[in-house]
C-alpha cells in the first residue's frame, strides 16, 4: 500500500476469488463516488466445501436497490441490524490516502484487522457500496490462517473503539458501545464450548447495554469446562435472543 501510486486500493485474499464482473462493478462506484466517499464495497457470497454458496447479508437485505451511501451511523447501524459487517476484505476498494492517514492495517492484529481497519476509515471518510456479488469466500481453502488462530482473545477492534467512544456522544456512542459489545459476544461465540473464555475477551463491555450478555460472558470463562457446551448449545447462544436484546436498546 505504502509502495502503490494509484489512487484506489483493492485487495484479494488467498482463499477468495474476484469475479469477472468486479472491476467493472468497482469502476461504476468510482465513477459515482464524491470526495467524501473513501470505501467502495460490493456483494459477495461464502462457497462452503460442498460447493454451496450462501450470499452475505448486505446484499441480501439491499438487493435491487443499487448503490448505497453510508456514514459512520448508518454503517455501524447495518452492521448489528444484519450482525455482520457490510465489508468483505476482498469485495473492497478503499482510497489508499484514507488507509495511511487511518494507519492502515494494525500488524499486530492476530484476528479482526479488517473490521478494525473499515472502522477506522470510515470515522474519516464514508462508503459506497453495491448489492451486487462480486466475489467468493472459499472455506475449506488448506491452511487458512482463521482456522489456526485463536478466538479466545481480545478482539483488536476493541482497543479501537475504545479511542474512539469518549470522543462521541449521542446516537453514534451509543452505537460504538453497542458495536463494542457485538464483537465481543461474537468472539465468544466462537470460542466457547472447548475451553473457557479468557476474561481478557470481555474487558471493557458495556454492561449496561447488555447486562444478559455479561451474564453469559461470566458463566463462560468460571462454570465447569464440561458444562461449557451445554451453554454455548442452548438458548444462552441463540442468535434470536441476542438480537432481541441489541433491537431493543
Amino acid at each position: 500500500i505504502r509502495s502503490a501510486t494509484s489512487r484506489w486500493i483493492a485487495l484479494l485474499d488467498a482463499d477468495d476469488r474476484w469475479h469477472d464482473d468486479f472491476i467493472e462493478e468497482s469502476n461504476k462506484l468510482i465513477a459515482q463516488a464524491s470526495d467524501r466517499v473513501g470505501i467502495l464495497f460490493t456483494g459477495w457470497e461464502s462457497v462452503s466445501p460442498n460447493g454451496v454458496a450462501t450470499r452475505d447479508a448486505y446484499s441480501v437485505r439491499y438487493e435491487g436497490l443499487g448503490f448505497r451511501r453510508l456514514d459512520l451511523e448508518s454503517f455501524v447501524s447495518a452492521w448489528l441490524d444484519l450482525d455482520a459487517c457490510p465489508v468483505f476484505p476482498s469485495g473492497v476498494v478503499v482510497r489508499r490516502d484514507m488507509l495511511l492517514d487511518a494507519g492502515l492495517f494494525q500488524e499486530h492484529c492476530r484476528r479482526g484487522e479488517d473490521k478494525d481497519m473499515w472502522l477506522r476509515v470510515l470515522a474519516k471518510t464514508h462508503a459506497l457500496g453495491s448489492p451486487r456479488v462480486c466475489s467468493s469466500y472459499y472455506s475449506d481453502i488448506p491452511g487458512a490462517m482463521n482456522k489456526t488462530i485463536s478466538t479466545n482473545m481480545r478482539h483488536c477492534l476493541c482497543a479501537t473503539l475504545e479511542e474512539m467512544i469518549p470522543q462521541t456522544s449521542g446516537a453514534r456512542r451509543r452505537l460504538l458501545m453497542r458495536l463494542f459489545n457485538h464483537q465481543v459476544i461474537e468472539y465468544a461465540r466462537w470460542s466457547a464450548g472447548s475451553e473457557r473464555l479468557s476474561p481478557d475477551v470481555y474487558r471493557g463491555f458495556f454492561v449496561s447495554i447488555n447486562p444478559l450478555g455479561y451474564l453469559l460472558l461470566l458463566a463462560l470463562s468460571y462454570l465447569p469446562t464440561r458444562l461449557l457446551k451445554t451453554v454455548r448449545e442452548g438458548t444462552l447462544w441463540a442468535r434470536d435472543v441476542i438480537g432481541r436484546r441489541r433491537s431493543s436498546t
